[in-house]
């Protein structure tokens, strides 16, 4: 007999349900041949055929890279995501160790999550594992946990986007303190050494946005923005 506490496992896991996650389809357990106890439960996840995030960008699918209405369509796909996760069920999923490889597309392009901290029970009915936390919890040090693991997903969600401008991966802490420096170096750089940390591919269409927007906010009286006022972009990254 299936213990209550698997069934709520698999009820939590079958409320993970949305258009940027991979779901689950079905499940099963494994039994013990002595006393018929559950010794593992297997997930059946739906199919997501065309590859990782990454692999448009950097990797097996690099010569036919997606451009940036994809790009940034995957990024709010993604962003959706993680905000189902922290916002949607209850407890929320924190700390989930998120990676641009871990973001697959379908046969649409359609970004979905594939890897997130699902939270297991223990057989008092317990969560184990420090990413579910309930909303609902008045402790202090709950709260502030709850903080770090959102600061956690956030940061990750931030390399996610680094790489998809930037169109190389990053796969190690060195590659991020590196790109990190050569960020902050480009501030106070011209435009070129600006452009020049940037996918071609991203500066080939933001190229073919950006000279009609130029156009016309020099024919258009009062614009919020000149050329000679262009936003100045400032970039922190900290690690939690």
């Amino acid at each position: 007999m299936v213990p209550i506490t698997f069934m709520q496992h698999i009820e939590l896991i079958s409320k993970l349900r949305h258009r940027h996650l991979v779901s689950a389809l079905g499940h099963g357990f494994e039994y013990y041949l002595d006393d018929s106890s559950v010794s593992r439960i297997f997930l059946v996840f739906e199919y997501v055929p065309s590859g990782t995030l990454r692999s448009w960008i950097s990797g097996g699918h690099a010569r036919q890279k997606i451009h940036w209405t994809h790009r940034i369509a995957a990024a709010i796909g993604v962003a959706k995501g993680i905000q189902f996760l922290h916002t949607g069920i209850v407890p929320g999923v924190y700390s989930n160790n998120l990676k641009i490889t871990d973001v697959l597309l379908d046969q649409n392009l359609i970004a979905k999550i594939s890897s997130y901290n699902l939270p297991l029970l223990e057989e008092n009915g317990g969560m184990v594992g420090h990413g579910a936390s309930s909303g609902a919890s008045k402790d202090p040090s709950l709260s502030a946990r709850k903080n770090q693991d959102e600061k956690v997903d956030v940061y990750d969600f931030g390399l996610i986007l680094l790489e998809i401008l930037v169109g190389r991966s990053l796969t190690s802490g060195n590659d991020v303190d590196a790109l990190q420096d050569q960020l902050q170096a480009s501030i106070s750089s011209d435009d070129a050494a600006r452009r020049s940390l940037v996918d071609p591919a991203v500066r080939r269409f933001a190229a073919q946005v950006q000279d009609p927007w130029r156009g016309d906010s020099q024919s258009s009286e009062g614009s919020p923005v000149t050329p000679t006022q262009q936003p100045q972009l400032h970039i922190t990254m900290h690690k939690q």
